[in-house]
């Protein structure tokens, strides 16, 4: 790798025939449209403070990866691409607009930087377009675009409020997220039969019933981050693996029907609702609970397949009479938790606790024939 200095550095030097990869640091900022580039040349990552024009840039043919400066705000519509380039990512400052922009057709990841936000419906992407990453004030729509199908993953920032009910995803979606202020309806949304991972985030509270639209056909995984609603009469997509509900989460959930494919359920910080009276899936091998919960846990029906049950800050109740399924192998316990009384359970099952109670290690009760595990202050949720 080969990293010019200062800002005097004159860019007309010849570079080594054989340079693979060229990295221009924090203080360059020369024009580059006189560069006579390696052939060799696959990755090119400009940062720090360059913002040169570039739509005379005469770009090596093998170039592969390209990432422009955090202050690169030129226009690009008249750029020549290089036909091999796979990944294109602009930082902080672009917000030009793009929709007269001749993509290269072998694009496969396209990312954008924080301030854009310009609009998209009329941008013809590539049909080799595998990702699109839009960052943090993007907030257009996107009902009237055209994904190509070749797209796997979509990713919209913080700002990203818009209506999504209209939106055509691609046929090939495997997972699309949803950063932080989305709140629209998907009650009516009809997601691509390939996508296996959606994840709202934090300001999502709408009803979650437009789940049953979701195949989730491989591996499946779902994430409310902001979701505080009923959840007892959502039908969830039946080959869900992965269901996990954020920091606000706390309803009741003793009359949920739960997807018989789910392996692994996650409750955020403020969950803390009887677990007594649960129909858990009989597939279900994890079980994690966040730092509010604080529920009796001795008549709950753990289920056959459990493998790994984790609490965290606030629990303090007593296992005495808990009847563990043989299946179970590991308990997770966080600060709260006050002593390490586990006579009742099973000695097959390691121990997850962070020395809530500041003892020496030598001095922890011993449990024959089980390897305990300890975690300072490790969260369940990690």
């Amino acid at each position: 790798m080969a990293t010019p200095g200062p800002r005097g550095y004159s860019t007309s030097r010849v570079f080594p025939a054989s340079l693979h990869c060229l990295t221009f640091g924090d203080a360059f900022d020369q024009r580059i449209d006189t560069v006579l580039w390696p052939a060799s040349l696959k990755t090119l990552i400009l940062d720090g403070s360059s913002n040169q024009p570039i739509h005379r840039v005469w770009w090596p043919a093998a170039l592969e990866r390209l990432r422009l400066s955090a202050e690169f705000n030129q226009p690009i519509h008249d750029v020549k691409w290089p036909r091999s380039l796979h990944e294109l990512s602009f930082q902080e400052a672009f917000n030009q607009p793009i929709d007269r922009v001749k993509w290269p057709a072998s694009l496969k990841r396209l990312v954008f930087g924080f301030d854009f936000n310009e609009r998209i419906n009329g941008v013809v992407l590539p049909a080799s377009t595998q990702e699109v990453r839009f960052a943090t004030y993007f907030n257009q729509p996107i009902h009237s675009l055209e994904w190509p199908e070749s797209v796997q993953r979509l990713i919209f920032g913080i700002d990203f409020n818009q209506p999504i009910v209209d939106v055509v995803w691609p046929a090939s979606l495997a997972q699309v997220e949803f950063e932080a202020n989305l709140n629209e309806s998907i009650a009516k949304e009809a997601w691509p039969v390939s996508l296996e991972e959606l994840k709202i985030g934090w300001e999502f509270n709408q009803q979650a019933s437009g789940l049953r639209r979701v195949a989730c056909v491989t591996t499946g995984a779902v994430l409310f981050n902001g979701l505080n609603r009923e959840i007892y009469n959502v039908s969830w997509p039946v080959s869900l693996l992965r269901l996990t509900f954020g920091m606000h989460f706390n309803k009741a959930i003793e009359n949920v029907s739960w997807p018989e494919s789910l392996q692994t359920l996650v409750f955020g910080m403020r969950f803390n609702q009887p677990i007594r009276d649960v129909f858990w899936p009989e597939s279900l091998q994890t079980i994690v609970v966040g730092k509010c919960f604080n529920q009796p846990v001795k008549s709950v029906r753990w289920l056959a397949s459990l493998q790994h049950l984790a609490f965290s800050d606030d629990f303090n109740q007593s296992f005495d009479g808990v009847s563990w399924p043989a299946s179970f192998r590991k308990l997770t316990l966080d600060q709260g938790f006050p002593s390490l009384r586990l006579d009742s359970i099973t000695p097959s099952v390691s121990l997850e606790h962070p020395m809530a109670t500041n003892r020496p290690s030598e001095t922890l009760p011993v449990w024959p024939g089980v390897e305990v595990e300890l975690a300072w202050g490790s969260s369940p949720l990690v």
